[in-house]
């Protein structure tokens, strides 16, 4: 809310300020992009849509938001329980987001699916994506990573990251509910 308030106020400013010179027209459209910005990490960062309408909906709204302008073509197919707890959506959601975002950066993918299956209470996310793909053992892992690490290991699931030179990723987290 309060860098969202600063550069709410600066955009203002600077509008106002812009009639008088075409430097500040050009700063004033730098941080209305940097308003732009924010606003749209707050979303991903808090969606409400995950509260309101649950993780299907969610996810597809995810992929949807990240993907449409990658010129990647995603699938989704996903199976959840209607009783699955707020904290393994928020989870599956997060790590969804990061994996996402690493293929967006990383991968080349042209294609990729995403699937949520539940058995015998446990929920299993799968992302396959048919990027450049990785050697596992020679990538050090960055903040992303550790985060996607850090979150599964919180709630004591299994992280599986598939991946070699030239043969896409393939993320799978294994959630006990």
């Amino acid at each position: 809310d309060g860098i969202g308030q600063l550069l709410t106020g600066l955009t203002r400013r600077l509008q106002a300020l812009s009639t008088s010179s075409p430097e500040l027209e050009a700063l004033h459209g730098i941080a209305e992009m940097a308003l732009n910005d924010v606003r749209q990490l707050s979303r991903l960062m808090s969606p409400t849509i995950l509260d309101d309408l649950g993780l299907k909906p969610a996810l597809n709204w995810l992929c949807r938001n990240l993907l449409s302008d990658e010129d990647i073509e995603y699938h989704t197919e996903i199976t959840v329980p209607p009783d699955l707890p707020k904290d393994i959506s928020t989870l599956l959601f997060r790590i969804a987001q990061e994996t996402l975002v690493n293929a967006i950066k990383h991968s080349e993918a042209t294609n990729l699916t995403l699937s949520i299956s539940y058995h015998h209470h446990v929920i299993r996310l799968d992302i396959l994506d048919n990027g450049v793909g990785f050697d596992s053992k020679a990538i050090e892992p960055g903040i992303g990573l550790s985060s996607i690490r850090d979150r599964a290991e919180a709630f004591n699931a299994t992280l599986e990251i598939d991946s070699a030179v030239g043969q896409g990723t393939r993320t799978t987290v294994t959630v006990p509910v």
